[in-house]
């Protein structure tokens, strides 16, 4: 599979003379692996795997665990649409969603030139909430919305599944984004939350954010849930801008390279409840959190926080990549297409976090 995620622009600097660009090659595709308890009667030992270049989806295991997923690297006659998210909700469910893109380009200058990529990471989030399933049909646990403090359930009403991997863990979430050419990894991060059972205070679950790579530079990443919430955990970050020279340096005249971009969710959850409820876990580029705050509202709200509706991910839509100067850019902004904007995760504003580019320190 040709590795990676989404571009705003790639620069190429010339060495001591003017040099020239062209795209050469673009491949898409997309990815979505999931695995349930393997004893259900499906898949091979529960394992079920799509590919394609637009893939969306339900599965249900038949039991008590379903899983969601949307990934997108639609190569259009004038944009590419791209998202990748997916959920994993109930007892014994693992999704793990994959989409690449790979620019191929030369240089056709008289003198070598040093590729120097200026990128954009999209905006998005991931976390954990406990869906109220007492109105909704088992197999869309992902669609139920966010228990209500009313109800007095919560993550108090969950536990470990005896049958799991994991002795304590309820469930987790994780994104990874790599870059790279034919020859190195230009940059990477990661970030990725981890549910744990306490048994001391059940009500009270263990969970911190492992970050890796750049991912503390991602713009406004935090918490956007209330603190001290009872059903919801959430985090999210807003569009960050890079700027990073490729290591391998000087691309001689005449020379081709190919940009690989990557990104990859994976989200499980292995958690029982002893009452109407499930537990959901979500992640996704494609901003699952932050866009609509109540239906028909088409706007940021960055001081509203409210309770979660349910999860679908919106898609983006980039311009194919051009050259210009010494720049190849791919033409339009990085946000979700509007009609895609309520059926994202309802309710959690983005606390400040508007969208914006801000471009990231060079690093070689």
């Amino acid at each position: 599979m040709r590795a990676t995620l989404i571009v705003a622009a790639l620069g190429w600097l010339a060495v001591g003379a003017a040099a020239s660009a062209q795209v050469t090659g673009l491949v898409t595709q997309s990815t979505a692996q999931l695995q349930f308890n393997p004893g259900v009667d499906f898949g091979v030992n529960g394992a079920l795997t799509y590919v394609g270049q637009n893939e969306a989806g339900l599965v249900y295991d038949g039991g008590l665990s379903t899983a969601n997923y949307q990934v997108s690297t639609v190569l259009a006659p004038n944009n590419i649409q791209f998202a990748n998210g997916a959920t994993a909700s109930g007892l014994y469910a693992y999704s793990t969603t994959t989409t690449s893109i790979a620019v191929s380009f030369t240089n056709n200058g008289a003198v070598a030139v040093v590729p120097q990529l200026q990128s954009t990471i999209l905006p998005g989030g991931f976390g954990f909430y406990v869906g109220d399933t007492s109105g909704c049909q088992i197999f869309s646990t992902a669609s139920c919305p966010q228990v209500t403090p009313a109800s007095g359930l919560g993550f108090k009403d969950l536990t470990p599944n005896p049958d799991g991997p994991g002795d304590n863990d309820l469930a987790a979430a994780s994104f990874t984004f790599t870059i790279s050419d034919n020859s190195s990894t230009i940059e990477s991060l990661g970030a990725a939350l981890i549910l744990e059972y306490n048994a001391a205070d059940p009500g009270s679950p263990i969970v911190e954010p492992e970050l890796t790579g750049f991912a503390s530079s991602l713009v406004d990443f935090g918490r956007v849930t209330p603190a001290g919430s009872s059903s919801a955990i959430g985090y999210q970050w807003a569009q960050t801008g890079l700027t990073v020279n490729f290591p391998s340096g000087l691309l001689a005249a005449g020379a081709s390279d190919t940009l690989n971009y990557t990104t990859v969710v994976n989200t499980f959850a292995l958690a029982n409840c002893d009452a109407a409820c499930g537990i959901v876990s979500y992640g996704g580029f494609g901003d699952p959190i932050g866009k609509s705050v109540g239906a028909g509202e088409n706007v940021v709200r960055p001081d509203a926080v409210s309770a979660i509706g349910g999860v679908n991910y919106g898609k983006f839509e980039f311009g194919l990549p051009t050259f210009s100067g010494h720049v190849l850019s791919f033409i339009g902004s990085a946000v979700p297409e509007p009609a895609s904007w309520g059926l994202m995760l309802l309710g959690i504003g983005l606390v400040g976090a508007r969208l914006r580019r801000r471009p990231a320190a060079a690093s070689a």
